[in-house]
């Protein structure tokens, strides 16, 4: 299968069959990660999901996993956890 270099503002980009979107269940706004490999142009689907348990210092941290309505970045959210073993003198202050 072939395609072809188009122009999207002062980039180029190219088009991916609806084929092959529908067999690796690509869909728009999905991060694909771009190399050079021995000549060769190489894209890989970016996944940023955690599957895999967090264990110990970290078992905590699974509670402040993002959802889709939680609009906290990881410094808020490590700031809060910061704060509650503060004030329960588990850690020292930053």
């Amino acid at each position: 299968m072939t395609t072809k270099l188009i122009k999207i503002g002062n980039s180029r980009g190219i088009l991916i069959p609806s084929s092959i979107l529908k067999k690796l269940s690509l869909k728009e706004k999905d991060e694909l990660m771009i190399q050079i490999q021995d000549g060769r142009i190489v894209l890989s689907v970016v996944t940023s999901e955690f599957t895999g348990p967090f264990t110990g210092p970290f078992a905590e941290l699974a509670q402040y996993a993002p959802d889709e309505e939680d609009t906290r970045d990881a410094l808020e959210i490590a700031r809060e956890l910061h704060d509650s073993r503060v004030n329960t003198r588990e850690i020292p202050s930053l």
